[in-house]
């Protein structure tokens, strides 16, 4: 990835979930803090999404001009969007079709094996259930396993704004 806090981002998550691993391999599958311990990864993983889209997206626009920086700081690195593929598109629309057409035609290239845009999108469900007091079904496999699969979207969006 050429966006360096991006891609700094995702592997500090990356790091974070194989330490996550370590301690439900050390406890057990079943133990209490294994359920916590999954939450916890499934935030963890959707927040660092969030993050990651909006830092690709808002730090080339960033570079035009100041007036487009503080738009740029309102509408995308503080709005309240999650990341999902729509949300993604949504945002990259405002600013470029062409760039928001090409995103959506590397990822549909990327989808037919991959199922990015799935994985993606059952971490934000599944995030989202969490955080509006339901317990989620997902397991730390199926959570670690859909971050490796929906980092492929974030790759093609930072190869997409370069």
């Amino acid at each position: 990835m050429k966006n360096s806090r991006a891609k700094s981002v995702l592997n500090d998550c990356r790091l974070e979930l194989l330490k996550i691993r370590r301690l439900i391999n050390s406890y057990g599958s079943m133990h209490t803090i294994t359920g916590f311990l999954t939450q916890y990864a499934l935030i963890k993983v959707s927040g660092t999404f969030e993050i990651c889209y909006k830092t690709i997206i808002a730090d080339y626009y960033d570079s035009f001009s100041p007036k487009l920086q503080r738009f740029v700081s309102k509408q995308v690195r503080e709005a309240s969007l999650n990341a999902t593929y729509e949300n993604i598109t949504k945002v990259l629309k405002m600013f470029d079709e062409v760039k928001c057409a090409q995103f959506k035609s590397k990822v549909t290239a990327l989808d037919k094996n991959k199922k990015s845009t799935n994985s993606l999108s059952d971490i934000n469900k599944a995030r989202n259930n969490v955080a509006h007091g339901s317990m989620s079904t997902m397991s730390f496999n199926d959570i670690q396993c859909k971050f490796y699969k929906s980092i492929l979207i974030f790759q093609e969006l930072d190869k997409v704004m370069k």
